[in-house]
């Protein structure tokens, strides 16, 4: 956890685990949630798969995971600008990255719909985020980021 001044965090990283998904299993996605100055909203969330489990396929699951990480926040849902991020489990590519919009009703999943969109088409500040936990968690700084950003703009 990194702390901000306007926050009580900077980003915050935890993995998430499914429960009574798959049998003899306890699968688990990442959340990477941060504070975002100037935006649309003032929180964006990364959902970064994981561990043998795709988040779209069980969005029902995915939502309530969502909802009761926000509540013990005490982050309102209508503050957060969501993303589904696959770049973790397949690497850098064009069609690793979806804007995640959920139709709920507080707890209640109702729906929800994916749009790809490209590293390069996420606000900077967003940007910024996503950049920053691949080079701090995933890639460890020993990674090409020329290399990375040309497959985020070229590779499907």
């Amino acid at each position: 956890m990194v702390f901000n001044k306007k926050y009580w965090f900077k980003r915050l990283i935890a993995d998430v685990y499914y429960e009574d998904v798959l049998p003899n299993s306890k699968p688990f996605a990442r959340f990477l949630l941060a504070p975002v100055e100037n935006s649309e909203k003032p929180f964006v969330l990364f959902v970064i798969a994981k561990d043998g489990i795709s988040p779209m396929q069980y969005p029902n699951e995915t939502w309530t995971l969502i909802y009761n990480f926000l509540e013990s926040l005490k982050i309102p849902v209508h503050d957060l600008k969501i993303y589904l991020d696959y770049e973790e489990r397949y690497g850098a590519s064009r069609t690793n990255l979806s804007n995640w919009e959920f139709r709920y009703n507080k707890s209640t999943y109702l729906g929800d719909s994916l749009t790809d969109l490209l590293h390069d088409d996420l606000p900077t500040p967003v940007k910024k985020i996503r950049e920053d936990y691949y080079r701090e968690h995933v890639y460890e700084n020993n990674i090409d980021t020329d290399l990375i950003n040309y497959k985020r703009k070229n590779l499907y």
